[in-house]
């Protein structure tokens, strides 16, 4: 199996910045929110 750089070396620049978009996307939402203390209000609204 080829790495993933290798293949995404492969794409032209403007899919290689869909990727790069892409992966900062998933870094992003997988980076956790912090948690109210207990009794504090959430304005998530």
């Amino acid at each position: 199996m080829r790495a993933l750089k290798d293949l995404i070396d492969e794409l032209p620049p403007e899919l290689q910045q869909e990727v790069r978009d892409f992966v900062e996307f998933l870094l992003e939402k997988r980076v956790a929110k912090p948690k109210a203390k207990k009794g504090e209000l959430k304005f998530d609204w």
